[in-house]
């Protein structure tokens, strides 16, 4: 199987991760030898086959036009106005981010809670569930029961968003 590998003076964990085109990459830290690493990638040949066979054929890469970055950062500010009025809390910072791997996050050092512009792709019940997520983690920081009841508060249908997004994949071309 042909796949990339890909040093990382920031990766911590060796990683293997297929993009939606079926581009498989090992991510490897500097501090782990290729041998080591092409080991750990033919153990997991049986889950990487799975992943795969659910990607299935390669689609070609879609073309999007998505709303300009200023529009996208304005409704989240409203969003966000509106989650931290009902909760009582101090609204944070706001910034857009280019993530693989995140929809959102929050810093309770820097009060500042960063949302996937590419959510904007996505239905708009599931970038409000996102936001959700992170302002509520300005009340708790973990993913305990309590958090789950303050973002059911801000969002009641925040399983189904979750559930959508385990499977969306906004599979843009940037250019």
């Amino acid at each position: 199987m042909a796949y990339e590998i890909k040093r990382s003076k920031r990766a911590r964990l060796l990683r293997i991760s297929v993009s939606p085109t079926g581009t498989v990459r090992l991510t490897v830290p500097r501090f782990v030898s290729l041998r080591t690493a092409e080991h750990f990638f033919y153990q997991k040949q049986a889950w990487l086959a799975k992943v795969l066979a659910k990607i299935g054929p390669v689609r070609p890469k879609l073309l999007v036009c998505a709303l300009p970055p200023q529009i996208i950062h304005g409704y989240i500010e409203n969003q966000v106005h509106l989650y931290v009025t009902q909760l009582g809390v101090a609204m944070p910072r706001i910034r857009l981010m280019k993530a693989k791997t995140r929809w959102g996050s929050c810093s309770l050092k820097t009060r500042k809670i960063a949302i996937n512009e590419k959510l904007a792709l996505a239905p708009a019940v599931v970038m409000k569930y996102v936001i959700a997520h992170e302002v509520a983690h300005l009340v708790y920081a973990n993913h305990a029961k309590k958090f789950w009841v303050v973002v059911s508060s801000l969002c009641g249908d925040y399983k189904e968003q979750r559930a959508f997004l385990k499977t969306f994949n906004p599979h843009v071309s940037e250019g």
